[in-house]
């Protein structure tokens, strides 16, 4: 026999062992897919590609043995294989598909060899055991949801042949405490490290010049985190609910111009935060629900010139608040439940205060209003009741 045909023993659930000849050259796709007490498999040497699905939901396998003359290991080969342990990828391996070891849950290391230029789609996403990864140059790619729910890994060094980070490549790893990324690395895309719940610190090389939304989402245990000049935008949700974040560094010269919509939504330990000169917008909710945070600087000469609805929402600490001569005007419910804010200046450049901008800010005495305003939104003072003197 030199073959086996697409789906040959498809779903053939009593099957626990096989011997495959040396004659074989073919496997067809899902070939032994869903045999589920398939225990352990040794692949011939004349075999050269494991096609689609070739051994998925095979939920028994423990051990596979793959030969040095293997070439390719295509998409979902070994999906959902939960009792596979551990498997060594020999260096002929040119290309792995994507998916191809999604639910491994059982599998606690693997080596990526050298061989290998992009590590795919979902490729070890949900190997809930996976403690250790070697990832080997000349990768340039870890394509979206590569490692995703890897939830045992608490540390991986990406190579410094990658350049990009794809969507969700590390999210929800809620053991993962230490990331190092290289200097060629310029895109951190979407989600990539979202509810990495135990990561502590990460250090953005100068390299990156785009951080996707919520690409450090609920990274809850993150305590400083410092943004590089090659950024021109915190895009939405960046840094949402970092609830132990306390210090935040632009690296001078800055040249982020917008500060997001919910970029540092709940960042309940943030305490001080120094708005770059290069800043114009803060978009709305950047800064709500940061219930530490007591003082706000704007980096001398400002660019700001908006502020938007709730950006600095509920921030119950904050008692001072001085906007900078560029600002025009301050969205809805800016800084609505500032509850200990007594003191307000604001510029002569402003023209319109939105509605209920300081609403329930039950601290402020008195405010001065420019005579530049032309526009003071609904309820823009509800029930600030200590307010004597506007």
């Amino acid at each position: 026999i030199t073959s086996f045909g697409d789906l040959a023993f498809y779903e053939c659930s009593s099957l626990s062992q096989i011997v495959i000849p040396p004659s074989v050259t073919s496997i067809g796709r899902g070939a032994f897919e869903k045999c589920f007490l398939l225990k352990q498999l040794a692949i011939p040497s004349s075999i050269k590609l494991i096609q689609e699905s070739t051994f998925s939901e095979c939920s028994s396998l423990k051990q596979i043995s793959i030969p040095s003359s293997l070439d390719t290991i295509e998409e979902y080969a070994f999906y959902s294989c939960w009792s596979l342990k551990g498997i060594s990828i020999p260096p002929s391996v040119r290309w792995i598909g994507e998916n191809a070891f999604e639910g491994c849950s059982s599998l606690t290391q693997i080596s990526i060899p050298s061989s290998i230029k992009l590590i795919e789609k979902c490729l070890f996403s949900k190997c809930r055991s996976l403690t250790q990864i070697d990832i080997h140059s000349p990768v340039s790619l870890i394509a979206n949801g590569a490692f995703s729910e890897c939830s045992s890994l608490v540390k991986i060094t990406i190579p410094s042949s990658v350049t990009v980070i794809g969507k969700k490549s590390f999210a929800e790893c809620s053991s993962l405490k230490e990331i190092i990324i290289p200097s060629s690395v310029t895109s951190i895309e979407t989600w990539a490290f979202f509810n990495c719940s135990s990561l502590e610190e990460i250090s953005i090389p100068s390299s990156v010049t785009s951080i996707g939304r919520s690409a450090f989402e609920k990274c809850s245990s993150l305590a400083q985190i410092s943004i590089p000049s090659s950024i021109k935008f915190i895009v939405i949700d960046t840094f949402c609910y970092c609830t132990k974040l306390k210090q935040i560094t632009f690296e001078t010269p800055s040249s982020v111009s917008s500060i997001g919509e919910n970029a540092f939504y709940e960042c309940a330990s943030l305490v001080q935060i120094q708005i770059p000169s290069s800043v114009t917008y803060i978009e709305q909710s950047a800064f709500n629900e940061c219930s530490s945070l007591k003082q706000v600087e704007f980096e001398y000469p400002s660019s700001v010139v908006s502020i938007g609805h709730c950006a600095f929402g509920n921030c119950s600490a904050l008692t001072r608040i001085v906007l900078p001569s560029s600002v025009t005007s301050i969205g809805k419910v800016v800084f609505r439940n500032c509850s200990l804010l007594k003191e307000v200046i604001l510029p002569p450049s402003i023209v319109s205060l939105g509605d209920n901008a300081f609403e329930k800010c039950s601290s402020l005495t008195q405010v001065i209003i420019p005579s530049s305003v032309n526009s003071l939104g609904d309820h823009s003072f509800y029930k600030c009741s200590l307010l004597e003197k506007v």
